[in-house]
């Protein structure tokens, strides 16, 4: 997928899933904090090099997914295994950006006036993504790999889980596979 808009015959299959486990093949430009950037390399993000991730992992993808249902139906999980009591109902708060079309697509347009399109795939941690960094066109060792994770900042959940429900919008352009029930779907 190499455009900011998904393909309409690409769009119409994904809104037929109800929900169901996709492989997904990501390549991003990773956003690293200039103070953690400085600390680590002594320089800014700008001036740092071309850096790439490049991501395969599977998750949740569907027009019936809902976040705040799986992130119930974990905490129930997680609270029966360890033999606590029916945790507090999670409740989600309103997107900080962009809108949901269904449970597939999300649309923004930024302050620029840049419309682009986004699919939701809910990562859960059981599901660990294989990661490779690339700085200028050379995969980096895992030293490099640790020092360049410390400029992303850390996340942070309100989940209450031990292994949180991950929501991850990707650009349109970013996607260069999905994969759902063995057949590969691409962007013409």
């Amino acid at each position: 997928m190499n455009t900011s808009t998904i393909n309409s015959t690409i769009l119409a299959k994904l809104q037929t899933i109800k929900s169901s486990f996709v492989g997904l093949t990501t390549e991003t430009i990773p956003k690293m904090q200039v103070k953690l950037t400085k600390e680590q390399f002594g320089m800014h993000p700008n001036d740092f090099g071309k850096l790439v991730k490049k991501s395969e992992y599977v998750g949740l993808i569907g027009t019936k997914i809902d976040y705040k249902m799986l992130v119930n139906n974990k905490l129930l999980k997680e609270a029966d295994l360890k033999g606590l009591e029916t945790p507090e109902e999670f409740v989600t708060k309103p997107r900080a950006w962009g809108q949901r079309v269904n449970g597939v697509l999300l649309t923004h347009t930024n302050k620029d006036g840049v419309y682009k399109e986004y699919i939701t795939v809910h990562r859960v941690a059981a599901n660990k993504p294989k990661v490779v960094y690339e700085l200028d066109g050379k995969v980096c060792d895992a030293e490099m790999v640790e020092k360049i994770k410390k400029c992303f900042g850390k996340s942070t959940s309100r989940q209450g889980l031990d292994k949180p429900v991950i929501p991850n919008d990707y650009e349109v352009k970013n996607i260069k596979a999905i994969r759902v029930g063995g057949a590969e779907i691409l962007q013409d």
